[in-house]
């Protein structure tokens, strides 16, 4: 394998959906610490020039914006009309889910925070964009809650489950990936247990 790019970041990540040139967001890894021993936690929207060959040895990103907590997951929807670069969601340490409009991070960063929803009692764990109903976001955390978003309504996230008997954090989540069963999903919990 031929290294193309890089980038020095803790970070979690995510590509750019749809057929445009490849655009890469990064979101500063939860309990990450700079080289220059900073905590400072930042959404960065990278462009990696992969079509030209001679490579800038040193990427900057083309937006980044400063976060006040660090991220444990990053995902990014699908584009619509309004918002043609699609929609970058991060689960936080804190508990919320924020949301950033990929088109205004890209431009400078100036209004592209979309949104916050804070119903998870404890850190988010991952998230994921369903594969065929875009607008549909899920969210896992801690004491296994899991909630499914519409992004036009995010402030009334359906709560999947009570409170479980087994209150193991949910670490990842994953949607089924065939149309006909794309409301099926799949988590897996700190406790060995997939659902």
């Amino acid at each position: 394998m031929v290294r193309l790019r890089e980038i020095s970041r803790t970070a979690v990540f995510a590509w750019s959906p749809g057929s445009g040139a490849p655009l890469l967001v990064t979101g500063t890894r939860t309990g990450a610490v700079n080289d220059d021993f900073s905590s400072e936690t930042k959404i960065e929207l990278w462009d990696l020039q992969l079509s030209s060959l001679e490579a800038n040895p040193e990427l900057t990103p083309v937006g980044s914006l400063t976060t006040d907590s660090g991220f444990n997951d990053i995902a990014w929807s699908q584009p619509t009309d309004d918002h043609p670069l699609g929609v970058i969601a991060g689960a936080l340490d804190s508990g919320a889910v924020d949301l950033w409009d990929a088109t205004k991070l890209k431009e400078g960063g100036k209004g592209a925070h979309v949104s916050r929803t804070e119903k998870h009692s404890g850190a988010v764990k991952a998230l994921q964009f369903n594969p065929y109903r875009h607008q549909l976001l899920a969210s896992v955390g801690a004491k296994g809650e899991i909630f499914i978003y519409d992004l036009n309504n995010m402030a009334n996230p359906f709560r999947l489950g009570g409170t479980a008997a087994r209150a193991d954090d949910i670490e990842c989540l994953d949607w089924n990936k065939q149309e006909k069963t794309a409301h099926i999903l799949a988590t897996g919990s700190s406790g060995g247990f997939v659902t």
